[in-house]
């Protein structure tokens, strides 16, 4: 067996933007909403899900209907 690369890669800003958006019509619209990142070995999944929750700020800190997220997440 021999070594296989590690993952690299970041999403960039305007595929983040296109997500914040759909994930933003599925909230509004009363659905919970789940996002998964894969990690890779330079950590960009972390930095992307910050940049996708800065990007959905303006709806994630309280769901349509009046409930408050679970602490942690959008």
């Amino acid at each position: 067996m021999g070594r296989h690369p590690v993952p690299a890669g970041s999403s960039p800003d305007a595929d983040l933007e296109q997500w914040a958006g759909r994930v933003g019509e599925w909230a509004v619209a009363g659905q919970d909403v789940y996002v998964c990142f894969n990690n890779d070995g330079f950590g960009h999944a972390v930095r992307n899900a910050e940049r996708l929750r800065a990007l959905t700020g303006s709806w994630s800190s309280r769901w349509p209907d009046g409930r408050r997220p679970v602490r942690g997440r959008p």
